[in-house]
């Protein structure tokens, strides 16, 4: 179903292939945060030379006394924490202005379908109208879950990744190889819970359409609930899909929050390998 749901992202591809782009000139500007900070503790704080790439500060006007240096510094931290928070903005609107069009794309394509198909087939499937229009108006959004909360999520900590192990690489070769060691068991978590977090979501998503087709049946039928006094047992009835929805998302987010605790463990654990060993 995957592959039908991507279909409504093509034609955004100039759009995805720009929100990338910036995604890495995002990661890069926030590995590059802490080095001004580095720079002063290990070198001008000390009286240390600069190491060679960073040189250059030194030809700056009024970088010759610490202090100006400091300044330098302090500016250099300021200025790549505040660029990191513009590109954040500009993710965050270009996300959500390519992540509607796409789910207004895709229910408006459901509409389409749903318009052309038969009253008999509509009725052999069961689909009550409050169903449909959770259908229409709610799971459509599942294209952007899964462009960008799946796709591009995997992209950026596949670029934070590679950046990151660049610069252990060049620091150190255990330290690559213990980053290497932590990344292989979150990949084997993520391939675990992959199957159950979906089974989840879908039980979810045909439990909060089973509860909408239950209030649209209740509030259609109010004069024949009234003239035969079932108002109790439609209650009743409304009341156990609404159980039954609590339970499926609680369970869908037992399921996230384990998924979360596995790990942050092996995260843990890999960093205090790193400190260990590094």
């Amino acid at each position: 179903w995957s592959r039908e749901v991507l279909r409504f992202a093509r034609p955004y591809r100039a759009s995805l292939g720009s929100i990338a782009v910036l995604t890495v000139i995002q990661t890069l500007i926030v590995l590059c945060v802490p080095w001004p900070t580095k720079l002063a503790v290990d070198y001008v704080l000390v009286d240390r030379p600069l190491p060679a790439w960073a040189s250059w500060i030194e030809d700056l006007p009024g970088s010759r006394s610490d202090v100006g240096m400091l300044l330098y510094l302090a500016l250099g931290v300021v200025g790549l924490a505040t660029l990191a928070a513009l590109l954040k903005v500009a993710y965050e609107v270009m996300r959500r202005t390519v992540g509607t069009r796409m789910s207004h794309d895709f229910a408006s394509d459901t509409l389409e379908r749903i318009q052309r198909k038969s009253l008999n087939a509509l009725q052999r499937r069961q689909l009550h109208t409050g169903d449909l229009v959770q259908r229409i108006t709610v799971d459509t959004r599942s294209i952007e879950v899964l462009v960008f909360g799946v796709g591009m999520t995997t992209f950026q900590a596949l670029v934070s990744f590679l950046l990151m192990g660049g610069i252990i690489l060049i620091m150190s070769g255990t330290l690559a190889a213990l980053a290497v060691g932590v990344a292989i068991p979150i990949v084997v978590l993520a391939r675990l819970y992959r199957d159950r977090l979906e089974k989840d979501a879908e039980q979810l998503a045909a439990r909060q359409g089973n509860v909408s087709a239950v209030t649209e049946q209740m509030l259609s039928t109010l004069p024949e609930i009234q003239v035969f006094a079932t108002e109790d047992e439609e209650l009743r009835r409304f009341s156990e899909e609404a159980d039954a929805q609590l339970d499926a998302v609680v369970r869908l987010q037992r399921t996230t929050v384990a998924f979360g605790v596995s790990t942050n463990i092996v995260t843990s654990v890999g960093t205090g390998a790193v400190l260990l060993f590094g």
